[in-house]
């Protein structure tokens, strides 16, 4: 409101604007009143966007965090919804340099392009409230069909407030008519009572969510029942919530065998139902993740003094994180790279079976009698799509491993993409032998993260091990390492990668030489090769290679993620080929394989784009676009997207239909234009015009 203020004031202190609105000055007709509307539908936006999350959400989980998540997160739309209102300010800004310079074409087309520019924020807040309330958090899976229908009836009142702005859009009618206050005043009493209409709708939707229940209740299915009189030699273990037993069980051929089990007791009391709900979710997770041997089994469900427990498979060597903080892994290279394919397999069997674990860390991975690495803890998972924030416990004390997308305002945003950081930290403590940010407070950490700051790995680290940290870790979610990746890189893998890790105290080469012998004999020969084969790529392919194979080989490593090895042979080659200039500078700017250097990376670009490469136009546009490394300036970003378009790359067409979309960077908005870089770009391979233009429904 303070910005459209701004704008009326500045507006009333135009003198050829008053003079052409026949206004005397300071007084009648304010730009206010005119989009009042606007403003209306602005308020009972934001309140209809956190009455339905904040009360979906309760009807959910009814958890006082949640509602803070709800909160942080409609603000964030908010801070969205600003930047739009800011493009419209920018209109109107346009609207009185050329009014001063012709007052009477403002009457044709400005003035109702400028509003316009309001209808369009008002559409895009439509859209949130759809794509938020709707989609994301999928209303229509949790609630009955009858609150979608109402959810259409707000729909459709914001429909009509749209029209009812899109009506005054032409605002010159109002100004030469003889009637223009009592039409706006009449314009004016009506949208008040349909924004009271909205508001008390929104209300009595509200409501309903809050006492609405769900028409059926889900099976509860607790697996195999064990009476606590099976178990025997029952000893408390570790803390007063965990014991262990021996217990009878049958296998498949119909042999009894003694077992060591885990019992694990929860707060859960199976006479209270949402109890009941919530530790039959962990089980149901645990049951159909029994085929995986990185995944603890489950041996069955039992009752411990009123509490529902977790009967659970007993591992030997305890949790990651305390095997590792006694030293035992310490130099031990074989083993750490066994334990991190096996915490990767089981995280990729997670995936394939459609759940997030979203607790991951050192003390929810156990080390069985063989040092497999199984995964635990799912009393905080979720399945994949179900449109649930879920509870968030202790997300403090997951902050050490938590991905950086998850500190800002959109803590409730939870992918694959966040778990594969997770295990990159936990990676990080097998082959470092410390907790991440040991010797900080989690105050402390929560603090050095939100500055931006990294684990960095010690230079001793193998780049073989180095590589999968660098990538499963990325700041960018999308280009981060899949678990087959990781997996694939891990099988890849040969005891010579790790040779000069080995750590040793005097002896002589004999000795290494055994411990190398021994690390052979301890390493899985790789089950497939999913990718590119890491001999294809073999240190001896560089002795003689032309530049133009050199660049082969560096394209390879890029593939294969290798950034280390690969900006090694772009090194090499970057007075020859203006590309390799464009992946140095990318490796820079996006911490892959080396440390941060964004003034660096600049320098590498520039030098590129001087090259003619296309790659390096695009990402420099890309910088003055977001302001990330350069100052932000939308006209240089649209000068260097059509460079890069002009050398057929599709990244660039992407970007410059996003600019003729909404028409940034002195571009008029083009739809036609847009459309057509999008489809250019999809056809050419690019997820993000796919993505795009399928939203657009373009393709």
């Amino acid at each position: 409101m303070e910005f459209i203020n701004s704008i009326s004031e500045e507006l009333s202190n135009n003198k050829e604007f008053m003079d052409w609105t026949n206004i005397e000055h300071g007084e009648g007709i304010s730009l206010p009143q005119y989009i009042e509307g606007a403003v209306e539908i602005g308020k009972i936006l934001n309140h209809t966007v956190i009455a339905v999350l904040t009360g979906n959400i309760a009807s959910l989980v009814d958890d006082i965090v949640s509602y803070a998540l709800a909160a942080k997160h409609c603000k964030a739309e908010c801070k969205r919804l600003s930047e739009q209102f800011k493009i419209a300010r920018d209109s109107a800004k346009e609207l009185l340099e050329q009014l001063e310079e012709s007052p009477k074409e403002i009457e044709n087309k400005n003035f109702s392009s400028a509003l316009k520019a309001f209808a369009i924020v008002l559409e895009d807040g439509r859209a949130v409230v759809k794509q938020h309330a709707e989609a994301k958090y999928g209303l229509k899976i949790f609630f009955a069909k009858k609150f979608a229908a109402e959810f259409q009836d707000i729909e459709d009142r914001l429909d009509q407030a749209c029209n009812r702005l899109n009506f005054a859009i032409n605002i010159r009618h109002f100004v030469d008519s003889q009637y223009a206050e009592e039409v706006q005043k009449a314009w004016h009493e009506e949208d008040k009572i349909a924004f009271a209409e909205l508001n008390t709708m929104v209300k009595e939707s509200l409501k309903e969510i809050r006492n609405y229940k769900l028409l059926t209740t889900p099976p509860i299915e607790l697996g195999t029942r064990i009476s606590l009189k099976e178990f025997s030699d029952i000893q408390q273990f570790k803390t007063d919530r965990l014991f262990t037993a021996n217990y009878n069980i049958t296998d498949s051929d119909g042999h009894t065998k003694l077992i060591k089990v885990v019992i694990k007791v929860t707060m859960a009391r199976e006479t209270v139902a949402d109890d009941l709900t919530k530790f039959s979710l962990e089980v149901a997770y645990l049951r159909k993740l029994v085929s995986c041997p990185n995944i603890i089994n489950l041996i069955g469900v039992t009752n411990v003094r009123g509490n529902l427990s977790l009967a659970l498979e007993y591992c030997e060597n305890g949790d990651l994180r305390n095997f590792i903080a006694s030293g035992k892994l310490k130099g031990d290279w074989g083993k750490k790279r066994g334990i991190a394919l096996g915490l990767a397999q089981g995280l990729a069997f997670l995936h394939k079976a459609g759940i997030l674990h979203k607790y991951l860390n050192s003390a929810n991975v156990l080390l069985d009698g063989h040092f497999q690495a199984k995964i635990a803890n799912f009393r905080r998972s979720r399945w994949i799509n179900t449109g649930s924030l879920g509870v968030v416990d202790s997300f403090e004390e997951q902050i050490r491993w938590t991905a950086p997308e998850r500190l800002g305002d959109d803590v409730s945003t939870f992918t694959e993409e966040c778990d594969i950081y997770s295990f990159g930290i936990v990676f990080y403590e097998i082959i470092c032998g410390e907790l991440p940010w040991d010797g900080l407070n989690l105050s402390d950490v929560y603090k050095v993260r939100n500055e931006g700051k990294e684990l960095l790995l010690p230079s001793h680290i193998p780049p073989s091990m180095s590589t999968i940290y660098t990538n499963s870790t990325n700041k960018i979610p999308s280009q981060r390492f899949k678990t087959g990746d990781i997996i694939h890189h891990l099988e890849s893998i040969r005891p010579e990668d790790l040779e000069g890790a080995i750590q040793f105290n005097g002896g002589n080469r004999e000795i290494v030489n055994d411990i190398i012998t021994e690390e052979k004999n301890n390493f899985l020969k790789p089950t497939s090769v999913r990718y590119l084969s890491i001999s294809d790529v073999s240190d001896e392919e560089d002795i003689g290679n032309s530049p133009k194979e050199i660049l082969e080989i560096a394209e390879k490593h890029h593939q294969l993620r290798d950034f280390v090895k690969a900006r090694s042979e772009y090194e090499r080659i970057k007075d020859d080929f203006p590309h390799a200039l464009f992946r140095l500078g990318e490796y820079y700017y996006f911490a892959k394989g080396v440390k941060e250097n964004i003034p660096l990376a600049i320098k590498y670009f520039e030098q590129a784009i001087k090259g003619g490469d296309g790659d390096a136009m695009d990402m420099m546009g890309y910088l003055y676009l977001t302001g990330k490394g350069q100052q932000k300036d939308r006209v240089k970003a649209v000068k260097f997207f059509t460079q890069a378009v002009e050398k057929g790359v599709p990244h660039g067409m992407y970007h410059l239909g996003v600019c003729y979309f909404k028409g940034l960077g002195g571009l008029k908005i083009d739809m036609e234009e847009s459309k057509k870089l999008m489809v250019k770009a999809a056809s050419l391979g690019n997820e993000e015009a796919r993505n795009f233009a399928h939203q657009q429904q373009w393709i």
